[in-house]
């Protein structure tokens, strides 16, 4: 159960539907609730164990939370033949197998679980909820085994059926305390050890010479430092492995997931996490065809208004070059016609010019007469 309004896709990046079976859910508060009970109920429980049982009856054992005691869920196991057995209050950890057998193996080796993966990453990357089921499914794998399930029914009396079996566990006599001391297992090579002071022996013949003894212990010491710094490396190299599988956003796998659910309500099976996932690849898909879309149409765009600019400049070099062409021709007409203006001013200088000539040519003949008649007075 995780405290969330939908699971994200990163979560189960570690989950194989198809060799995994397992189911999911989330609230907001992170708790069951009446609605994810009712739901665990007919999509998980009652789909899981119909084929099983047949047309026969079935034994549905609850701790007597308020998400399983409620009409609709008494309602709904009366009709499907499902006999709910209900423990009293504050019994469970007498009573319940779960808690007499299963989860406390569970919890040691998800504590074990949990101090490899800090020996692993050493401080370099932090526990988030996308580590959860990876290291919580080796420790399923590790306490939910044949063994410790028949010890569970066994232990509380329910099969084989003894009643004082459970009797006994509440009369003070039968009360004993449970010892938690674990040793802590070494991470140096006993074998490795041996074997180099075994070859040191094979070389040194006096082994209680004060060389020799240093020796060894320096051999010892560079071995165990060894071992030290290759388990560091190795949990390095898995730490890294890890943080590879981190997505650049979480995304959740609700999306579209179709559900006639009530109240919202829905829990992850296999098949339905493959389904989410498929459709989280085919949006996807769709996002990158949309994207490529989107990015061949500015491309586009982009052409076309390089094209236009292309066009633009090329007819404004036109219309610049039509341009000079017409200045051009009005100065080779103007020119022109400054040439026929002066050849048609040089033309009448000229007639004058011939006039007054001819003027001065004809003017001292006709005052000759003049001349003369002076000279005679």
């Amino acid at each position: 159960m995780a405290k969330s309004g939908n699971i994200q896709d990163s979560w189960l990046q570690d989950f194989d539907p198809q060799e995994q079976r397992c189911f999911f859910a989330a609230s907001d508060s992170g708790w069951t609730n009446n609605e994810l009970g009712y739901r665990w109920l007919v999509d998980v429980f009652d789909k899981e164990t119909k084929s099983q049982a047949s047309r026969g009856w079935r034994l549905l054992i609850l701790d007597g939370h308020g998400s399983d005691v409620n009409m609709r869920f008494i309602e709904y196991c009366d009709k499907n033949r499902i006999l709910l057995a209900i423990f009293p209050a504050h019994a469970i950890h007498t009573l319940q197998p779960l808690d007499v057998a299963l989860f406390a193996p569970l919890s040691k080796a998800y504590t074990k679980e949990l101090r490899k993966f800090i020996d692993d990453c050493q401080g370099l990357s932090r526990l988030s909820k996308r580590d959860f089921f990876r290291l919580f499914w080796a420790s399923w794998k590790e306490a939910f085994i044949s063994e410790n399930i028949n010890s569970a029914f066994k232990n509380t009396g329910l099969y084989p059926f003894n009643l004082e079996l459970v009797i006994h566990r509440f009369t003070p006599e039968s009360e004993s305390r449970r010892s938690s001391s674990d040793s802590a297992a070494s991470i140096t090579k006993v074998d490795g050890c041996r074997r180099i002071r075994k070859l040191v022996r094979e070389v040194v013949t006096d082994i209680y010479d004060k060389k020799a003894q240093k020796l060894n212990d320096t051999m010892l010491h560079l071995s165990t430092e060894n071992i030290l710094l290759k388990t560091q490396v190795e949990g390095l190299q898995r730490a890294l492995i890890t943080a590879k599988k981190c997505p650049n956003k979480e995304k959740s796998l609700l999306l579209d997931l179709p559900t006639q659910n009530e109240g919202g309500a829905i829990f992850f099976s296999p098949p339905k996490v493959q389904q989410a996932r498929d459709l989280q690849l085919q949006k996807d898909e769709d996002a990158a065809h949309e994207q490529a879309r989107k990015d061949n149409k500015k491309l586009q765009q982009q052409l076309t208004k390089q094209a236009k600019e292309l066009e633009k400049a090329e007819k404004a070099q036109i219309w610049q070059q039509q341009r000079e062409q017409r200045q051009q021709e009005a100065a080779e007409k103007q020119r022109f016609k400054d040439k026929q203006e002066l050849a048609k001013l040089a033309d009448l200088q000229l007639q004058k010019d011939i006039l007054e000539t001819k003027r001065f040519i004809k003017g001292p003949a006709d005052s000759a007469p003049w001349a003369f008649s002076l000279a005679n007075l």
